[in-house]
């Protein structure tokens, strides 16, 4: 929890002491989480060779007949794409005046947001978002909301963060929140809502045994209602301030959840393909194979942004990779909604088969 709660710390001293804190106690069980990341790969690979898969990724994402090419299509383009990723880094360090970005500059926010929204506005302003979605959708969407689906605000007792339980086929989805009325809140509400538009759509028109959805498609809803609500208030910010604000939250959605999580998902593979190549996941290897990465992702050669070795350890905080070749459904699932959510998509996507179409 420290990690997240004070990432974003004004003091830029505070930053530091933050992360080398946090870095350096994982680096202290370096060893121990070596091995059970290492093992639960070995597992991975084990499973997948007694099945006849040619390696690991094409066994795990068989699950859901997505083909191997999709996942190796996605690291392919991201690599393309960083320079653009690059620039963003470049915004970042003129509009925090620094001569020198470091890692532990990425989350301070580049522009306030102090306004406080109710739980009833957050609605209103998801419902007039999703508008391009069509009336029905509005309709079962304003239902929802008016029939008490949703425990919105924190009380004592209460599971932390935000989800969707689809529930029982011929019973609504429920979702649970906890709203503190920062805009993160109300984009959550509008995530949360659009997993339970998925499922209440998917059960109106699918039988029993065809309404339920894989990640790989979930998210894609959800995110979706996200960038739609981003685009509205983009386009309705009545300042400089708010436009910033807004862009800056749009930005680094595109930063967090589709570079980050792809550079999770090239970790993933590569680890995966040095144990097939009988290469040992020592805490080490596995500490500079994610090093490596993370330099790439942010352009530490180039001059982007300055890592510091120390971070290298940040693999081992990262629990997903114990779910093999999970996060990269984020990064499909966002390009997808940034397809949909284009007034005008291009008439020529940039891949012949888009990642997103298989």
């Amino acid at each position: 929890q420290a990690s997240t709660a004070t990432r974003d710390l004004p003091n830029r001293d505070d930053r530091k002491k933050v992360f080398d804190a946090l870095f350096g106690k994982w680096a202290e069980y370096k060893n121990s989480f070596g091995a059970t990341l290492g093992g639960n790969v070995e597992g991975t690979i084990f499973e997948a060779r007694a099945r006849h898969y040619p390696n690991a990724v094409s066994f795990a994402i068989a699950q859901h007949n997505i083909p191997e090419a999709v996942y190796r299509a996605l690291v392919d383009e991201t690599n393309k794409g960083l320079p653009t990723l690059y620039r963003y880094f470049a915004l970042r360090k003129k509009l925090l005046g620094l001569p020198e970005l470091h890692y532990y500059d990425m989350y301070v926010p580049l522009v306030k947001g102090d306004k406080i929204y109710t739980v009833d506005e957050a609605k209103k302003m998801t419902l007039s978002a999703v508008a391009p979605l069509g009336k029905d959708y509005v309709d079962m969407l304003a239902k929802g909301f008016s029939e008490s689906w949703m425990h919105a605000l924190p009380q004592p007792g209460k599971k932390p963060g935000a989800y969707m339980n689809p529930g029982a086929y011929d019973v609504h989805p429920y979702v649970l929140a906890n709203f503190t009325g920062n805009y993160d809140s109300v984009s959550t509400i509008a995530h949360e809502w659009g997993h339970a538009m998925h499922s209440v759509l998917a059960n109106k028109n699918q039988p029993f045994e065809t309404a339920d959805y894989p990640i790989f498609l979930a998210e894609i809803a959800s995110a979706t209602n996200e960038m739609l609500l981003q685009d509205q208030l983009i386009a309705q910010a009545k300042t400089k301030e708010d436009k910033m604000f807004f862009l800056n939250q749009a930005m680094e959605t595109i930063r967090t959840t589709y570079f980050r999580q792809t550079m999770f998902a090239e970790f993933e593979l590569k680890i995966h393909e040095a144990a097939e190549k009988g290469e040992a996941l020592t805490g080490d290897a596995l500490t500079r194979i994610y090093l490596d990465l993370l330099k790439k992702y942010h352009g530490d050669a180039q001059g982007a942004v300055k890592i510091d070795d120390l971070y290298g350890m940040e693999w081992a905080y990262i629990p997903h990779f114990y779910t093999d070749f999970y996060v990269y459904q984020y990064a499909t699932s966002l390009s997808a909604a940034a397809y949909f959510t284009t007034p005008s998509p291009p008439a020529t996507p940039r891949c012949a088969t888009p990642i997103w179409a298989s």
